[in-house]
């Protein structure tokens, strides 16, 4: 009988779903050359320009305040130079560029944008020999 022929039972699988890419949603990105850009979705969703702008100790937090008074302008690009804070990222052991997701704290009335880790991307002389062996194997 071939697999064309065999009767599937659909509740023997997982749907599988494509993930998120990253930065899909607000974020905020901080390049090497110095700058903290806002990108649009972020920048749409903002009532004012003028944030007062805070960073958790650790550098793994920052909060928009659009309430407070203001310690940057963006303009519209949304992009701002920040020399001694990309510095201060890179002190911490924070690799650049650095993106946080930001997300509204109804509670807090802050946005809050929380770092995400960089995905470890996989030595391809490793994945090549890993993908090989897989074929040598459905091979036999």
């Amino acid at each position: 009988m071939s697999t064309q022929d065999v009767k599937l039972n659909l509740d023997d699988f997982e749907v599988l779903t494509q993930p998120r890419a990253p930065g899909i949603g607000p974020c905020i990105n901080i390049n090497s050359s110095g700058h903290i850009s806002l990108n649009a979705k972020l920048m749409a969703c903002l009532h004012t320009r003028e944030l007062r702008v805070l960073v958790s100790r650790d550098k793994e937090t920052i909060l928009l305040d659009e309430q407070g008074e203001a310690t940057f302008r963006f303009p519209k690009d949304g992009s701002v130079k920040a020399v001694d804070f990309t510095r201060g990222l890179v002190e911490r052991g924070i690799s650049l560029p650095a993106r946080y997701q930001v997300v509204w704290s109804e509670k807090n009335q802050l946005w809050v944008g929380t770092r995400q880790r960089p995905l470890k991307a996989p030595n391809p002389v490793e994945l090549a020999q890993k993908l090989d062996k897989g074929r040598k194997k459905e091979a036999k």
